[in-house]
């Protein structure tokens, strides 16, 4: 009961502008992160402590399907959403055959796959998705949404930022544009010839169109099935393949999830309402959803970190929940999963009704992701560089400027209230 007494004034805080949406975003998402090979246990320590989902990273080879009907089991057994979660381009994907591969502008063939070729996001969406809508209609319960990973960890067209220049591309678009003596251009030289003949913007607005339809067949196709069920991604910038995707995924009914980490990771926030103007602006349906790395941040300003993104966006998500089962004593202090504090203490901090998340968050700085550098406004503590006040400043940082609270002078300092050490993302 308390539980949802909390969920309620969160509800009323955000102003209701998800009342019409599904009603995990009404209540906002507050969901922990893991794998499939995480135990199921681990559903219902989530639930104890205040968290509505699940965001399952699942392993798609044929023994892992077992263990993920058991998840799907697991969460409906302690009333929390489902979701699974998959890679778009992992080294599993990029091994998968059937699907044509990207060319980059140099004329080299990427090991990414041409996003055009409805062939790939049946591989990685459509069968997918409909493997987790079947297992749940097998046993009884329901897929609450499916999240696309596009991260593709360092090779070239990382999260697939690059335009495709493959023959299939070309021969459509200067087919469709009906522009002769094109045919014969290499493809190391059609970037070239597109720039020299000022047709460079209208192929990457044709090939982002091309994208969102071949985007949006998948996504129809699923709600078909399932009406309400949530699509999205993690991580977002502004490129044709990310907006191709929002647009694709996302419906006024059912908008797409944005999985943010940088930079909320670390503790900072989303300007969730900058945001809505900018996704309104492309034309797509989506809702923020900031991502925390446990441990990056002491218990306290882990709670209120969290609260401020359920107050400003659609809710959050932690990486790595399943990093709470673990003996904080025990794990190596320089391991991206250690915890500087008992996971009790993190478990407590979580809860929606716990005291650092009723605290006034007046103090806590509240950051924009908007800009490269991110400047916040650091009302909690004092700069030692001016001349109105001379108390010890906190620790340094280059990469988060802050502003004097007497004068509102740039400073490089952190913020008093324990502002997170940079760390590497997952």
């Amino acid at each position: 009961m308390r539980r949802l007494a909390c969920v309620v004034v969160l509800g009323v805080l955000a102003g209701g502008s998800l009342s019409c949406q599904p009603e995990i975003l009404e209540q906002r998402i507050r969901a922990g992160y893991c794998g499939v090979a995480t135990p199921v246990e681990h559903a219902q320590d989530l639930a104890d402590h205040g968290f509505n989902a699940v965001w399952m990273k699942m392993n798609f080879e044929d023994q892992y399907l077992d263990e993920m009907a058991a998840w799907g089991g697991a969460c409906d057994e302690a009333g929390i959403a489902w979701f699974v979660v998959g890679n778009m381009t992992g080294g599993a994907e990029r091994a998968l055959q059937g699907y044509r591969h990207a060319v980059d502008e140099q004329g080299a063939t990427l090991e990414i796959a041409c996003l055009r070729d409805p062939a790939f996001m049946d591989l990685v969406l459509r069968d997918r998705a409909n493997a987790a809508l079947d297992a749940a209609e097998r046993e009884g319960y329901e897929l609450a949404g499916f999240i696309l990973d596009p991260e593709t960890y360092g090779i070239r067209g990382s999260y697939h930022r690059l335009l495709c220049y493959c023959d299939t591309c070309w021969a459509d678009f200067i087919r469709e544009y009906e522009i002769e003596g094109a045919g014969d251009v290499a493809a190391g030289a059609r970037m070239i010839w597109l720039t020299r003949n000022q047709r460079y913007l209208q192929y990457q607005a044709w090939m982002e169109r091309e994208w969102e339809a071949v985007f949006a067949a998948v996504a129809d196709d699923l709600r078909e099935r399932k009406p309400d069920l949530l699509m999205g991604n993690f991580h977002y910038m502004d490129t044709p393949f990310h907006r191709a995707l929002l647009r694709g995924l996302g419906t006024e009914a059912a908008p797409a999830l944005v999985g943010w980490e940088s930079p909320s990771y670390t503790g900072g926030l989303i300007d969730g309402e900058k945001q809505a103007e900018y996704y309104a602006s492309i034309g797509a349906h989506a809702v923020d959803v900031g991502g925390q790395w446990i441990g990056k941040l002491l218990p306290e300003a882990a709670a209120i970190h969290a609260y401020q993104m359920a107050l400003n966006t659609a809710g959050y998500w932690l990486f790595n929940s399943s990093t709470l089962m673990l003996n904080w004593q025990e794990t190596e202090p320089t391991s991206p999963y250690h915890l500087p504090r008992p996971a009790e203490e993190y478990w407590a901090a979580y809860r929606p009704t716990s005291g650092p998340t009723r605290r006034s968050t007046a103090s806590w700085p509240i950051q924009t992701t908007r800009r490269r550098l991110t400047w916040t406004w650091d009302l909690s503590s004092p700069c030692p560089r001016c001349r109105h006040c001379r108390r010890p400043s906190p620790r340094a940082s280059r990469r988060t400027p802050t502003w004097c609270r007497c004068i509102l002078r740039p400073r490089s300092r952190r913020s008093s209230m324990g502002a997170p050490p940079s760390g590497a993302r997952g």
